[in-house]
């Protein structure tokens, strides 16, 4: 199964699934968040983990198709 998460932060959740889904494509629009995931992707030597950057509110969807999209914690970034 792949899985989209949009404002993965640091990859709280996405860590914690990792093991049951094919592959994650975690998307945050902060590029310090991503550098703390991409270490923490780097030091656990998990390989089917992809942060990408991307901004929920202005940026389009990623063109690949996906099976599972998921946030946490993130809507409170939202305006109504």
């Amino acid at each position: 199964m792949r899985a989209l998460e949009y404002g993965c932060g640091t990859g709280l959740l996405s860590f914690a699934l990792h093991a049951q889904l094919a592959q994650l494509a975690l998307a945050d629009s902060s590029q310090g968040m991503l550098s703390v995931l991409d270490e923490k992707i780097a030091v656990q030597r998990i390989g089917n983990l992809h942060p990408m950057r991307l901004d929920l509110l202005t940026d389009p969807l990623p063109p690949q198709r996906y099976d599972l999209i998921y946030t946490l914690m993130t809507f409170h970034h939202v305006r109504d």
